[in-house]
């Protein structure tokens, strides 16, 4: 035998090599399903159509939904489960790896990975363009900083009475007074509490200034006060392509929602973390869209007065991730994802800040002459679309300083809502449904109230986050004598004075009460409750009206006979050491 001969023959005595091992014959499977995956997406119209149109994220969500309702329920499971991945986007990626690394693929699979490769390069180019379009790389917010510091200042005084006039409807001409007179002055109205206003010719010989179309102002007060007014920002969206899917998603907004405020939905999004909609999901990203325009351009106390809103009451940013409420109460800032479309294709920005969580999305928004409190200084509106011409209506009133903004899309406009301010009425029948001409935009604004409803809620959350174990020499002893230990059984847990430890599954590993029955109220000595639920006993107790304020403790001393506790605040209360035999 020849040495040639027996190095073979000790090679085949040899084990296998370990690229021949487990791992190895697993992934050779792998491969094998993944084959046979490639050639059912071929031999299935559907998922070939699907992903065509699998370059956006949501197009890959929708293909991979069809993978799995259509295509891995014909494979074998065992095989299956190798596919199996922790994302929904690992069996897209490891199909396309599969057929990026496949020798020879089905010919119309060929045309479609090709059709699909265009298509990515083609909106990775077109997202390109609405970067640099919406001036968001480095240079263009340079070129928005410079726009704002170059643009005209105009001197303002405060006038000794307002005009228009506080708390009047304002128009322009006796054609709309005609077609709104009935609807304000005789038809019932949406709350009847509210006193109805007059009307008011506007005369514009007694304005001080009227803003034209096509001008940009910032409005100060004159030197040295200097003090910043207001702002008025003509075709403030640098790209003109998103306007109409703005429009639309205003006027999508506006049909489905009875409410002008959107508030209520997106808080109720943050706080019960529901899964959002379609709607929802376009609405905070218009309002995304707008917030981060304004956070290039807009001066840096107007966004720091949103920015210290935010901070003090620890509140959740419009449409952020599931668990915004979570990150608002301690966990750091919310960001999250935003879709912007241009035609039919939309594109996604991520891990940016969201907009400040309440908005308003209005069609033909008129309003009289008023002011309005807000947790923040300034407010924010951006026109999308206006149809109405000089003397039609919907302009923009500093009635303070006697100031029109001629109504113009795209237009943004700046106000501090505690000086007199409103939207005239326009040229069109109240009781039209669709209207000829039409006026479109969104707000940044936040009611007075909400900084409470969020406090509320948050104090909830971090109560239920909470339990307390009552000593019976304490706090068992106060409730009893308040006549609230009753109520206190129904909440609290007796068994919670003993440590359990469990398993996963939930079975007893070790029980510190032994082998003895379970504790009773008669026998725990530190029953448990839940903090909510003790803090909602005690609130209920009280008589009506049930008025209360919280505060936080400030300071606590000892004398030789009592302790006393000072909070933040006012509050203030003083009880006997438990040694005075007095108490």
């Amino acid at each position: 035998m020849d040495m040639e001969s027996t190095s073979s023959s000790k090679k085949r005595k040899d084990p296998l090599p370990a690229v021949h091992g487990p791992e190895y014959q697993k992934k050779k499977k792998k491969l094998s399903v993944l084959k046979r995956m490639i050639d059912a997406v071929a031999a299935d119209p559907t998922a070939s159509s699907l992903l065509i149109a699998s370059f956006t994220s949501e197009g890959q969500r929708i293909f991979v939904g069809h993978m799995a309702a259509r295509i891995l329920p014909n494979l074998p499971q065992d095989d299956v489960a190798l596919l199996l991945p922790q994302h929904e986007s690992d069996i897209y990626s490891s199909l396309l790896q599969a057929c990026s690394n496949a020798e020879q693929l089905p010919p119309p699979l060929k045309s479609i990975l090709d059709s699909l490769k265009t298509a990515r390069k083609e909106r990775k180019s077109a997202r390109k363009s609405l970067i640099q379009a919406l001036m968001y790389t480095g240079s263009g917010k340079t070129q928005r900083v410079l726009r704002m510091e170059n643009t005209d200042v105009l001197r303002v005084v405060s006038l000794q009475k307002p005009y228009p006039p506080l708390k009047h409807w304002i128009y322009d001409s006796p054609q709309i007074a005609e077609k709104w007179e009935k609807k304000l002055q005789q038809d019932p109205q949406p709350d009847p509490r509210l006193c109805r206003r007059p009307m008011h010719l506007l005369d514009p010989s007694q304005l001080k200034f009227d803003i034209l179309p096509h001008q940009s102002y910032v409005l100060r007060t004159p030197e040295p006060d200097n003090r910043l007014v207001g702002i008025v920002l003509r075709d403030f969206c640098p790209a003109d392509d998103l306007l109409d899917a703005l429009h639309d998603i205003i006027q999508l907004s506006v049909g489905a929602r009875k409410s002008i405020r959107i508030q209520e939905i997106l808080c109720k999004l943050a706080i019960q973390q529901v899964p959002e909609s379609d709607l929802d999901k376009k609405t905070s990203s218009a309002f995304a869209l707008l917030w981060n325009l304004c956070k290039i351009i807009l001066p840096n106390e107007v966004i720091e007065d949103f920015d210290a809103f935010m901070r003090r009451e620890d509140m959740v940013h419009m449409g952020a991730p599931e668990d915004a409420a979570g990150h608002a109460i301690g966990m750091g800032p919310a960001l999250g994802s935003y879709t912007v479309h241009v035609g039919d294709v939309g594109f996604e920005f991520h891990d940016v800040e969201m907009a400040p969580p309440c908005g308003v999305m209005a069609q033909n928004y008129a309003r009289a002459i008023h002011t309005e409190q807000q947790p923040h200084k300034w407010a924010i509106s951006l026109t999308i679309r206006s149809s109405f011409g000089p003397r039609q209506g919907g302009d923009f009133y500093f009635s303070r300083y006697g100031v029109r903004v001629q109504s113009a899309e795209n237009t943004l406009v700046l106000w501090d809502p505690t000086e007199e301010h409103e939207t005239s009425l326009q040229n069109i029948s109240p009781y039209e449904d669709y209207p000829s001409s039409v006026q479109t935009g969104l707000a940044i604004v936040t009611p007075d109230r909400l900084p409470g409803v969020w406090g509320d809620y948050k104090r909830g959350k971090q109560f239920r986050l909470l339990t307390l174990d009552l000593h019976a020499e304490s706090g068992q002893l106060a409730l009893r004598e308040a006549g609230l230990y009753d109520e206190f059984k129904k909440y609290a847990r007796p068994e919670g004075d003993a440590l359990k430890i469990v398993n996963p599954a939930g079975t007893v590993l070790w029980d510190e009460n032994g082998g003895d029955a379970p504790l009773t109220f008669e026998t725990a000595g530190r029953p448990e409750i839940d903090r909510i639920d003790l803090r909602n006993i005690l609130l209920n107790s009280l008589k009506p009206p049930r008025r209360f304020e919280e505060d936080h403790l400030g300071e606590q001393r000892r004398t030789h006979s009592s302790h006393a506790i000072h909070a933040t605040h006012r509050h203030s209360v003083e009880f006997p050491s438990w040694s005075d035999p007095h108490r």
